[in-house]
């Protein structure tokens, strides 16, 4: 039996006259047709939408959400499109293959126009209010669930000439912005981005957290459902979690619970623990940079500085 693990975020009212895209493709024909419902007994509303959609809407019955329509630019989201669509197609005995659960949603359309698309998939209820002690819970089946992510991804992404997008490269421009800021940490920051340069890299998620994730139970064991797939790429292993390494820093709980995760990640990965937290808290750090640059206010670096220790740290104590 499949049950939900946290509680769901409220969602605001979403009113919509014409059909979504507003093309040649018959959205009412599509519900009867894929979920043997009529479309007047479903309702919509809008879900507060990451970065790289336009918009999210979910669609109801009287029996809950079913689906989700994805509205991405085309231009600058070619890989996740390209994903969705391969994720759409991908056959059963890939499914088998696996002796894990399916960590995708399905994905049942995707509608191309022009210069922007629609991609019609499967509902999954994001984890929103979290109390600690379930979470705590999660730690050690999450890094499970992200390394076997890591296995399954090469299967789905066979693109035909089309590379995908290399993230986690430390470029000279953020060693430049965190000297101005700490004088003397650009010269450990780049021998670290040298070594990190014969690590392991594998296809990533690079998105990966609590937004971003479905948590069920499954014969009473957490199933986890990875969304959002706007970041899809290759990275250095252990990057992937960044997003627990940034939130590391804001309480011992926290801490721990990344901890918990890296610890586990490290066992299943063979590469030593370290090494992951180090891969971490750098593109955590690369990423945090990125994204106060682009705030308007003046704000606080604070915690990329703490993220740049913490990997040169992580880094001398496995020289040493």
């Amino acid at each position: 039996m499949k049950s939900t693990f946290f509680s769901r975020k409220a969602e605001q009212n979403y009113e919509a006259a014409e059909t979504i895209g507003g093309g040649a493709f018959d959205e009412d024909g599509f519900i009867r047709a894929r979920f043997d419902l009529n479309p007047a007994d479903v309702s919509k509303r809008e879900l507060q939408k990451g970065q790289g959609s336009l918009t999210l809407i979910q669609f109801s019955d009287a029996n809950g959400a079913f689906l989700v329509c994805k509205t991405i630019k085309n231009k600058g989201n070619e890989s996740e499109l390209a994903f969705m669509k391969e994720l759409m197609n991908v056959s059963a005995s890939v499914k088998r293959s696996f002796q894990i659960q399916w960590p995708f949603p399905e994905v049942y359309h995707v509608e191309e126009r022009g210069a922007e698309s629609d991609i019609y998939l499967q509902y999954v209820e994001g984890v929103s209010n979290r109390r600690i002690a379930e979470v705590m819970q999660l730690a050690r089946p999450l890094a499970i669930a992200i390394h076997e992510l890591s296995l399954v991804l090469p299967s789905v992404c066979r693109r035909d000439g089309q590379s995908l997008p290399r993230r986690g490269r430390v470029g000279s421009r953020f060693l430049s912005d965190v000297e101005a800021l700490l004088p003397g940490t650009g010269d450990r920051l780049r021998a670290l981005s040298e070594f990190q340069r014969n690590l392991p890299h594998s296809l990533c998620h690079n998105d990966i957290f609590w937004p971003n994730l479905g948590v069920g139970l499954l014969d009473k064991k957490p199933r986890f459902t990875f969304i959002d797939f706007g970041m899809l790429g290759t990275n250095v292993v252990g990057a992937e979690l960044h997003h627990f390494a940034r939130r590391s820093m804001k309480s011992a709980r926290d801490d721990e619970f990344f901890r918990r995760v890296c610890r586990k990640f490290a066992s299943l990965t063979r590469i030593d623990e370290q090494l992951i937290t180090m891969n971490a808290y750098l593109y955590a750090a690369m990423r945090l940079m990125a994204f106060e640059k682009s705030k308007a206010s003046e704000a606080s670096f604070d915690d990329v500085l703490d993220l740049c220790l913490a990997a040169s740290q992580r880094f001398d104590k496995f020289c040493k």
